[in-house]
């Protein structure tokens, strides 16, 4: 006979891997949004995620928040380059196809002041699993958004 298996505890998930609440992680703050490509912007996001001496190139995971508002949640190998492509993607409206326009379209509605937060995370099947769980439990407005476009 098959048991049912119940929906996952996501936040017992998250707390045990202590990766919750997001807001314990390493954080910045960033301005984000303009009309062209800032590089002592990039320099800047670069920086700040290299302060930390255990790595160079911190893989894991990454959330923006503007004041109480959870963005948008990824992974990145390392993070810094995730990052710095969602950054130019935003800065430059694209023709073609959709998809390449949709960090255009969405930060044009979310820039300004943000936090970046991050926590670093090496095993890339744990960041998938990590960053599922994550969506589940916050529901970040870039969803939202994405189903809406």
């Amino acid at each position: 006979m098959r048991e049912k298996i119940n929906s996952l505890d996501y936040e017992n998930l998250l707390n045990t891997s202590n990766v919750f609440p997001i807001n314990n992680w390493n954080s910045f703050q960033f301005k984000h949004g303009g009309s062209q490509v800032k590089s002592d912007r990039i320099g800047t996001l670069k920086d700040e995620l290299q302060h930390n001496p255990s790595t160079k190139k911190p893989k894991g995971l990454y959330a923006y928040k503007k004041g109480s508002e959870l963005l948008y949640i990824g992974k990145g190998n390392p993070i810094f380059n995730r990052l710095k492509s969602h950054y130019r993607e935003s800065l430059i409206q694209k023709k073609e196809p959709k998809r390449a326009r949709r960090w255009y379209n969405f930060f044009s509605k979310h820039s300004g002041e943000l936090t970046i937060y991050w926590i670093e995370v090496e095993d890339e099947s744990t960041r998938r699993i990590l960053e599922t769980a994550l969506h589940k439990q916050y529901n970040p407005t870039f969803n939202i958004f994405e189903k809406k476009s």
